[in-house]
């Protein structure tokens, strides 16, 4: 898992997908810090450091779900319909 770090990082440098980060800042396994990488890689780099652990949208579903619903709407084209007009790629990542 670690070693596939470098290759993200080189495919968010490359492509520069707008990226939504939201992070524990209490997580004990990788620091803050880490989310401060991503918005020197990233032109369009949206970074929440949440009063939670390791594990944000278990700990904070109300505003992880907020969170998500706001970066979305700012960057997807909403067609009128029930839908949004875009394919979305989820990476959920188990340490």
């Amino acid at each position: 898992m670690f070693d596939k770090i470098a290759e993200w990082y080189e495919y968010f440098r490359t492509h520069q997908p707008p990226t939504l980060v939201a992070w524990g800042k209490n997580d004990m396994f990788f620091g803050s810090e880490g989310t401060l990488a991503f918005q020197n890689d990233l032109k369009d780099c949206d970074v929440h450091l949440l009063n939670t652990g390791h594990f944000p949208l278990e700990e904070d579903l109300e505003t992880s779900v907020s969170l998500i619903k706001l970066f979305l709407k700012g960057r997807l084209n909403y067609n009128g319909a029930k839908e949004y007009n875009v394919r979305i790629f989820y990476l959920l990542v188990s340490w």
